[in-house]
């Protein structure tokens, strides 16, 4: 047998014992679960007496729009053309409120307040939990 032959057959025996090693080491394993555990949403905050009376503050405004850290209380509103819509964090995490594509960092126990001059209906969304909620002026 020539020389090159020989390397021939050793590199076969060499691809063919680290394939079946592999074949081996793949199939010897616990199979592995694809399941994805769904995702426990945190209890909502409560809407303790200093943080309504913190969100009320001056009442200058129509509606009073929470977030709780798992959705907007009430996540629908209805105002009037000239009205203000006050978007309190009653959460203990930062808020992003995305409203008319602009974001705005609403920190807890703070607010930020929009008046509403046109009839329509306007979304807003907290950007991390992808909570949504509707303001529909009349």
């Amino acid at each position: 047998m020539s020389v090159s032959r020989s390397l021939a057959v050793l590199a076969v025996l060499i691809v063919t014992a680290f394939v079946v090693s592999w074949f081996i080491g793949v199939f010897s394993q616990r199979p592995v679960s694809i399941e994805t555990p769904m995702r426990e949403l945190p209890p909502p905050a409560k809407l303790t007496q200093e943080r309504t009376v913190k969100a009320i503050g001056n009442k200058s405004f129509a509606a009073l729009v929470s977030f709780t850290g798992a959705r907007f209380e009430p996540a629908t509103v209805h105002v009037k053309a000239g009205d203000t819509v006050r978007y309190f964090n009653a959460s203990k995490q930062q808020m992003i409120l995305v409203f008319d594509g602009a974001p705005a960092n609403i920190p807890p126990g703070e607010y930020l307040e929009h008046t509403f001059t046109h009839p329509g209906t306007a979304n807003f969304t907290e950007a991390q939990s992808k909570v949504n909620g509707t303001v529909i002026v009349q």
